[in-house]
Order: C-alpha cells, then structure tokens, then sequence
C-alpha cells in the first residue's frame, strides 16, 4: 500500500494548480498573472521542502506500485525542483517585457509540467511514466505556442506537437509490447521475470522491441539525434524565458528518467540498450556541434548546442556503475545552472531590432557597452565551452574519466574533439562581444530577477573551481544507490 508521504510533493503541486486556477478565474485580471506567479513560486518552494524531508532516514528505495522514492530519486526530484524555480523566476521577472507571459495560465502549465516531470522521475511502473511524460508533453505544447502573434510560435507548437504525438504512441505501443510480453507493468518485477538467473527464460525478441521504442520516445523528450528535429523550431518559436525552461527543466527530467531506465529499471539489459546509446550519444555530438557553428540566432544556437551536451551527457552512462551516475548527475546540475544563467543574461538585452529572435549581431560591441553584462555572459559561455579552470571543465572532466576508467578511450577521444569543435561557437559570441562593433549601443533593461538568476549562476560556475567537492560528494552520495 502507498504512503501519501512519499508523494506529498506531486500532492502540493497538485494543490497549487487548483489554487492558481482558482486565482486567474476569481481575481482581478489586473493582478490576477501577478498573484498566480507567487503561488506557483511558493507551491515550488513548498514541493522543495516536502521532499527534502524525505530524505531523512531513507537508506534504500522505497517501492510501491506506482512510485520509487529512493535517495536518487528523491536527488533528481530537488534538481527539477530548483531548475523549475529559478525559470519561473525568470519567467515572471520577464512578464513586463513580454505580454505573452502576461496570464494566470502560464503558471499552471509551468507547474504542471514540473509535476509531469516529478512523476516521471518517481516512477515504478510504465503506466505512471506514460501519465508523468504526458502531463509534461502537453503543458510544453500549450507553452510553445503562447505567442498567439507569432507564425514561428504557431508552427513551432504544431511541429512539436504532431512529432510528440508520435512519439507518445511509438512509447505506448513499445508499453504495450513488454507488458504484453511480461504480464506487468512493474519495473522491479520485469526485471525479475526476464533476468535469466531467476526464470531462465528467453527473451522474446518483441520484448526488446518494446525497450527500444520506449528509450527512443525518451531519447525524443531530450532532442537526442535522430530525435531531434523539432528543438530548434520550438526553441526559435518560444519565448526566451519559456527556452529557457525547455533548456533546463524538461532536458534534466529526461536524462534522468534515461539514467533509471538503462542503469537502474531495467540494467539487466544495459548491454542491448547501451549500443543504441552509443550510436545516439556520437551522433548528437557531431550532429549538435556542427551544426551550431553555421547558425546565426541565438536561441537556435543554443538548441543545437542542447543536442551535443545530450550526446556528452548520455556518453557518461557507458560505464554502468556508480562513477557513472555520479558523472552524469554532475554534468546536468552544472549545464542546467549554465543555461538558465546564459538565458537570464541574454534576456536583460533589449533586441527589439531583431524581434525576439536574439540575432547574434545584437551581441557586437557589449564588451564595451555593457562590460558586467558582457563579462557575465563570457563566464558562463566559456563554462559550457568546457575552458578549464570553470565548472563546465570539470562537467566534461569526470564524464572523460569515467569513460577512460570503464576503458571506452576511443568514446573518450570522440568526446574531447566534440568538445573542441563545440567551442567555437561559443567562443564566437565571445568574439561579438568584445572585438566587433556595433552599428547602435544595445539597451540593456536590468531585471531584477534575471539579475539575480544570473548572478547565482555566474558565482556557482566560479565557486566550484574552488569548491568541486561540493559537487561531487553530494553526487557520489546519490551515486551509491546503484552499488
């Protein structure tokens, strides 16, 4: 029987949306987005501390029918939480400039798909994962196309939802083919059934069939290659802020979700799944980095960027064991940290001469226009270029020994020149900045909010020089898990 405490985080989100609703429905329309945005940061705050809470005591994992509450998962859970909070932030301390971010509803599809990805994450069965990956889907559909003006915003969200669509139903149909098979919809007792020292018993080849095509629809919600066609289109089409989330918050659910799928879930075939995962993982990293470099907007650039640091982060899984997790829950923190910061940034610019598109020419002459705004985004952009001594080095570092250790020096070679190739166009916002110049001085509007996101990110990517075991205890710990 399951304990309402192990889902009293879902339960408060819950709970805050019907609150929300209740608000844009009954208040005043004046004030009513401005009252929604605090509730939906302080269910946030609320969903944090509830589980935090159940992280004491808890030394193995916690299963019941429908969910998994172990130390890891609970990790993962505080990771989406606070990657969700901060883009809210962000999404509120842009209302003002963007009129589109101006309603009720935007709260409640942003905790929404929050919940989605709590779910998701938490999840013991295939039904529940099926119910947390849509309720994710379907708020990051409505979010896209917020911008009812914009053609870009309209076709973004009609490609994004027609390809989701279909990846729901190539996952409902892999669902189907291993409960089929199994009998269950329960991870812990599939794995049983099928693991051979237990039964003997042969797997079906449909039943590997059914693991396949519910890792490709998730290897669909990250933008992994070949998966990847609709994120640049949603990226461009969606509001700043609103990418920003998509960079961060639904990109980390989905590793996440992939890291239990193949190394906790279902590992009894991590050699089957970890050959697609190597395919995937090289392809994004080419694919992603190459493609980059020829673009000339900024939130496409970030995009494509998005589908390399997949490949990096999925590169890290090959190893199979505890060092592995703990190398990929690392990357993520660190890159999630990265891109909200470099969102923040970028969005205190004011680009009306480019639309909302951030055309990358709005970035020519703010060495010298906007020193601390220019050197802010130099930090973070040279962090995620993986320039050594800032966090994103060490991102890329322990994901490179962790693969040397498990002897994958060839993937470990791949990864460096993918690295290097990546820097480039980084390195060239870099170039904009402070050896262009402009035609007209860029206004920058100091949001409080986006000053304040960007400023946490800027001091953590510097403090974890200094301070890398900070990081990687809490990720070892976390990591022990699996051992």
């Amino acid at each position: 029987m399951m304990s309402l405490t192990q889902i009293l985080p879902e339960i408060s989100l819950i709970v805050g949306v019907m609150l929300i609703t209740l608000v844009g429905v009954f208040g005043q329309r004046v004030l009513s987005h401005k009252i929604s945005y605090i509730f939906g940061l302080g269910v946030l705050i609320i969903a944090f501390y509830l589980n935090s809470n159940l992280f004491a005591g808890l030394s193995d994992g916690k299963y019941t029918k429908l969910t998994n509450v172990s130390y890891l998962v609970l990790s993962f859970r505080s990771v989406i939480l606070i990657f969700g909070f901060l883009a809210l932030l962000m999404i509120k301390g842009l209302s003002e400039k963007y009129q589109n971010l101006q309603k009720f509803e935007v709260n409640i599809l942003v905790v929404i798909a929050i919940l989605g990805a709590l779910v998701m994450v938490s999840a013991n069965d295939l039904l529940t994962l099926y119910i947390g990956a849509e309720l994710q889907s379907l708020s990051l559909y409505c979010l896209t196309a917020l911008n009812k003006n914009s053609e870009k915003a309209s076709e973004a969200a009609m490609k994004y939802f027609i390809l989701g669509a279909i990846a729901s139903g190539v996952m409902l149909f892999g669902m189907s083919l291993i409960y089929g098979y199994s009998g269950t919809i329960e991870f812990s007792t599939i794995s049983e059934m099928y693991s051979g020292d237990i039964s003997g018993l042969v797997i079906p080849p449909a039943f590997m069939v059914g693991l396949v095509l519910v890792l490709s629809a998730f290897l669909f919600k990250v933008a992994a290659v070949p998966f990847h066609v609709w994120s640049p289109d949603v990226y461009e089409g969606a509001t700043l802020p609103i990418t920003g989330f998509f960079a961060s918050v639904p990109k980390a659910a989905g590793v996440f979700v992939i890291v239990k799928f193949i190394i906790l879930d279902f590992s009894v075939w991590f050699d089957e799944l970890s050959q697609i995962i190597v395919i995937v993982t090289i392809a994004s990293m080419f694919l992603g980095s190459l493609a980059a470099i020829k673009q000339t907007e900024f939130k496409r650039l970030i995009a494509y960027s998005s589908i390399a640091n997949v490949g990096f982060i999925l590169t890290g899984l090959l190893g199979n064991n505890s060092g592995s997790i703990s190398a990929t829950f690392i990357y993520v923190i660190i890159y999630g940290i990265s891109i909200l910061g470099a969102f923040a940034v970028v969005s205190m610019l004011n680009a009306e001469r480019a639309g909302d598109h951030y055309a990358l020419n709005i970035f020519k002459g703010l060495g010298k226009s906007h020193p601390v705004i220019a050197l802010s985004l130099a930090a973070i952009l040279l962090s995620m270029a993986g320039i050594p001594p800032l966090a994103g080095f060490f991102a890329k570092f322990v994901i490179i020994k962790e693969l040397v250790n498990s002897e994958f020096f060839v993937m470990s070679g791949l990864l460096v020149i993918a690295s290097v190739i990546s820097a480039y166009y980084y390195l060239k916002i870099i170039k904009l900045m402070y050896f262009d110049d402009s035609d007209s001085i860029i206004q920058v509007n100091y949001y409080p909010c986006s000053a304040a996101i960007a400023t946490i990110a800027v001091v953590l990517i510097i403090a974890l020089v200094f301070l890398p075991s900070s990081i990687t205890n809490f990720a070892e710990v976390n990591a022990s898990y699996f051992q």
